[in-house]
């Protein structure tokens, strides 16, 4: 093995610096998406929580409004309840969709990179 690392280390600097910086490249591409699902993921969670509290808002004036209404004149009393119970239905949805959003382990593509360089390192190793 000692051997096999002088080599390595006696080979060209600029070979070994390109391909620290694949590494690196491959890390930093990793975050970014890491980053970019999990902005997603929240501001997904936030107009769920938005949506909702819409609704309890819109619920309550509907639910105030409801009792003052006459009863006889209540024929069309369920549209009080309409937007408050779609703002509900939206909020669902959201929180479904957000809670589908998962970030894939974006460390595989760096352990399988890994892997590679092992086993490439074993080949050169074995006459």
């Amino acid at each position: 093995m000692l051997k096999l690392l002088l080599k390595i280390l006696l080979l060209p600097p600029g070979l070994l610096q390109v391909h620290a910086h694949g590494y690196v490249d491959l890390v930093g591409q990793v975050c970014v998406h890491q980053w970019r699902m999990m902005r997603k993921r929240w501001l997904v969670y936030a107009l769920s929580a938005l949506s909702f509290l819409l609704a309890l808002m819109l619920g309550g004036v509907a639910v105030l409004l409801w009792s003052v209404l006459p009863i006889a004149g209540a024929t069309h009393s369920w549209v009080l309840m309409a937007l408050p119970l779609s703002l509900l239905a939206v909020s669902m949805l959201f929180w479904l969709w957000a809670r589908s959003l998962h970030a894939h382990p974006g460390l595989d593509k760096l352990k399988e990179q890994i892997r590679l360089d092992m086993q490439t390192l074993r080949q050169a190793q074995t006459p």
